[in-house]
C-alpha cells in the first residue's frame, strides 16, 4: 500500500511538470476551471500560433548571374580602389618622413639640368649634342660636407669625381683638395654595379655600332702592346684597321662588347658628349695606368693607318723593285659624317664616398652621365 501511494505521488508530479512545460495552466492541470486571466492568456497564445502558421515562409534571396562585362568592370573597380588605397598609404608614409638631403639634391639636379639644357640650346643653336651636353653639365647635385666645401668647391668636386676619379680603376682611394676652403677631401669607392641607363653618343663615320652589344663603362686604360684601332669588332676583316696605338699610350674606353672581347674607344667632345672612334682588343689594355697620381692623364689619339704606295718594277735591276719616283702619300678615305645614336644599355655606376672634417657623403657616378647623383 505504501509503495502504491509513492508511485501515484511521483506520477502526479511528473504529469504536472509535463503539462506546465506544454503551457497548460495549473488550474487545468488540477481539474479546476481556469480563471479569466488564464483563459485570456491561453486564447492569445493559440491565436499567435495560428497567425504564425498562416504566414508564408520568407522568400529565398534572388541569385543574379554576373555577366562577363559586369565582372570585368567589378574587377577593374576593385583594382583601382586597391591602387588608390596603396598610393594614399605611401603618400602618407612619405609625408611623415623628414625631407632628406638626397631629395634636395635631386631637385637641385633637375633644376640645374633644365638651365643647362636651355644654355646648350642657345649656344649650340638647337643641336642635339649641345642640348644633351648642357643638360649634363647643368646637373650638379653637390656634396653634404659642411664647412669643408665653400663657394664652388662642391661643383668642382662633382666635376673631378665624374671626369677623373670615377674613370680610373687603379685608384681605390684618392685625395682632392678643395680650392676655396683648402680642405683635403678623401675619396673612396664603396662598390660598383651596373644599371640600365639611356644614352646618346656620337659615332665616327664608317665605325660599326650595335646598341644591343655594349656595356657602357668609361675607363682610362693603358695600352700594353701595340694594338690596331678597328672600325668593327673583327680580326678577319683586313680592311677594318683605321689606326694604331703604341705601348703605354693612354686611351679612353667607352665600354665593351657583351662578351668582353672588344673595347669601344671614345674621345670626349667640346660639348661634354662622347664620340666612339672604333674598337681595340680588350686583352691589350690594362686599367693600371702606371702614372704618378699628380700627373695629368693625356688621352692618346690614334695614328691613322698609312696605306703604302705600290712599288714599281724597273728593268736591268735583277727583277728587284724600288719605290715609285714620287713622294709617298698617306691615303685617307673620305670622312663620313658623325651620326648620333640613342640607346639604352647596362651602365657601370660607382658608389663613391667623400669624407672631410668628420663628415661623409656618398653619391653614385654612372658612366656617360656627367652628373653625380
Amino acid at each position: 500500500m505504501r509503495r502504491d501511494r509513492v508511485f501515484r505521488t511521483v506520477s502526479t508530479i511528473v504529469l504536472s511538470l509535463a503539462l506546465t512545460s506544454a503551457g497548460v495552466p495549473a488550474s487545468a492541470q488540477s481539474g479546476k476551471p481556469m480563471t479569466a486571466a488564464e483563459a485570456n492568456a491561453q486564447s492569445a497564445a493559440e491565436a499567435a500560433a495560428r497567425q504564425a502558421a498562416l504566414q508564408p515562409p520568407p522568400p529565398a534571396p534572388a541569385v543574379v548571374e554576373e555577366t562577363p562585362s559586369a565582372r570585368k568592370a567589378r574587377l577593374k573597380a576593385e583594382k583601382e580602389a586597391a591602387k588608390a588605397a596603396d598610393k594614399a598609404r605611401r603618400d602618407a608614409e612619405r609625408a611623415a618622413r623628414p625631407k632628406s638631403d638626397t631629395s634636395n639634391k635631386v631637385a637641385a639636379c633637375l633644376g640645374g639640368a633644365a638651365v643647362g639644357a636651355v644654355a646648350g640650346w642657345l649656344l649650340g643653336r638647337g643641336s642635339t649634342g649641345a642640348i644633351l651636353g648642357g643638360a649634363a653639365a647643368g646637373c650638379v647635385t653637390g656634396w653634404a660636407l659642411g664647412a669643408a666645401l665653400k663657394g664652388q668647391d662642391s661643383k668642382k668636386l662633382t666635376s673631378y669625381v665624374a671626369s677623373d676619379y670615377a674613370e680610373r680603376d687603379d685608384l681605390a682611394t684618392d685625395s682632392w683638395t678643395a680650392p676655396e676652403s683648402g680642405q683635403p677631401i678623401m675619396l673612396k669607392t664603396l662598390d660598383t654595379s651596373y644599371k640600365p641607363i639611356d644614352h646618346q653618343v656620337g659615332v665616327a663615320g664608317g665605325v660599326a655600332f650595335d646598341p644591343a652589344n655594349i656595356r657602357v663603362a668609361i675607363v682610362k686604360m693603358r695600352v700594353t702592346a701595340p694594338v690596331s684601332l678597328r672600325s668593327s669588332p673583327s680580326l678577319t676583316d683586313g680592311d677594318n684597321v683605321i689606326g694604331d696605338f703604341a705601348t703605354n699610350e693612354i686611351v679612353r674606353a667607352y665600354g665593351t662588347t657583351n662578351d668582353g672581347e672588344w673595347t669601344y674607344l671614345s674621345e670626349p667632345q667640346a660639348d661634354a658628349s662622347d664620340l666612339v672612334i672604333g674598337y681595340v682588343r680588350t686583352a691589350q689594355l690594362s686599367p693600371q695606368l702606371n702614372l704618378p697620381r699628380a700627373a695629368p692623364v693625356q688621352i692618346a689619339k690614334a695614328k691613322p693607318k698609312a696605306k703604302v704606295a705600290p712599288r714599281v718594277g724597273t728593268r736591268g735591276n735583277g727583277g728587284r723593285t724600288k719605290p715609285a719616283p714620287v713622294p709617298l702619300q698617306v691615303a685617307t678615305a673620305p670622312s663620313a659624317p658623325i651620326r648620333q645614336v640613342a640607346f639604352a644599355a647596362p651602365t657601370r655606376c660607382k658608389n663613391i664616398q667623400a669624407t672631410a672634417l668628420g663628415k661623409s657623403d656618398h653619391q653614385s657616378a654612372c658612366s656617360g652621365a656627367k652628373n653625380v647623383a
